[in-house]
C-alpha cells in the first residue's frame, strides 16, 4: 500500500486515453523541485475527479492525493487520483506513505542508510511490486540498520526524484517516521479470532454521505 498528498503543476494537457474496458485521463506533474509525476484518473460515467483532472490548464497548481505506483521500469512516480482542488503559490505538501516489506539489501552513507521496500498491489488478478527505495536520518536510521529482512514496515515522508552515478532516475522516500509493524514470518495473534460487538455493517457507512472527489 502506497499513498501521496503533494502540491504540483500541470505540465501537459491532461487527455483521454484508451485502455482496455474503458478510458483513462492522463497528464504529467512538476512540483516545485521539478519532480515529474504522471496522473491517471479512471473516466467512467459521472467521473468528477477524471472530469477535474480533464478541466485542468498547463500551469495550473494543484493539490492532489490518491494511490501511489511505480512505471514499468520504476523510475516515475504514478499518482491515481482519489482528490483533486486548487493549490497556491504559497503552499507546500509533500507526503508520502509506503507500506511493504524491506529487501534486507541497505546501503550505508556518511549521514543516511537506504533500502528497498517491496508494496504489492493487485492488477487484474495479478500481484505487482512496486520497489521503492527509503532513505533514513537519526533515530529512523538506527530503527532501519535493526530491521531484518522481510519486516513489515511502513515509511512516511517525502518523494524525491534521485539520479544514479549513471544518470538514470529512480524514486526515493526520505523517511520522516518509520515504523516496523512485523518482523519476516511474525505470528498473527488475531488469527482465528472474532472482533466481539462489531458486525461488517458497522464498517460499511450506509449513512455515510458521499465524499467530493473535487473540492474547487
Amino acid at each position: 500500500m502506497s499513498t501521496c498528498s503533494i502540491l504540483t503543476s500541470i505540465a501537459s494537457e491532461p487527455k483521454l486515453e484508451a485502455i482496455p474496458g474503458g478510458e483513462l485521463a492522463v497528464c504529467e506533474t512538476l512540483t516545485k523541485d521539478n519532480q515529474k509525476i504522471q496522473l491517471r484518473a479512471m473516466a467512467r460515467p459521472g467521473s468528477s475527479i477524471a472530469n477535474a483532472l480533464l478541466a485542468q490548464a498547463v500551469g495550473n497548481l494543484v493539490i492532489l492525493t490518491g494511490d501511489l505506483t511505480l512505471d514499468g521500469d520504476g523510475n516515475l512516480p504514478i499518482l491515481n487520483l482519489r482528490s483533486l482542488c486548487k493549490g497556491y503559490e504559497d503552499q507546500f505538501l509533500n507526503e508520502v506513505s509506503v507500506t511493504g516489506r524491506l529487501s534486507g539489501q541497505l546501503k550505508e552513507a556518511d549521514k543516511s542508510d537506504s533500502s528497498s521496500l517491496a508494496v504489492n498491489r493487485m492488477v487484474a488478478g495479478e500481484e505487482k511490486t512496486d520497489w521503492f527505495r527509503i532513505r533514513c536520518f537519526g533515530a529512523n536510521r538506527e530503527r532501519l540498520l535493526e530491521a531484518p529482512k522481510g519486516a513489515l514496515v511502513t515509511a512516511s515522508g517525502i518523494l524525491e526524484m534521485r539520479t544514479t552515478k549513471e544518470e538514470k532516475p529512480y524514486v526515493e522516500v526520505k523517511v520522516r517516521v518509520l515504523h516496523m509493524h512485523a518482523k519476516a514470518g511474525a505470528h498473527n495473534a488475531a488469527e482465528g479470532r472474532e472482533a466481539v460487538g462489531y458486525s461488517n455493517a458497522d464498517f460499511e457507512g450506509v449513512d455515510a454521505p458521499a465524499m467530493p472527489a473535487d473540492w474547487g
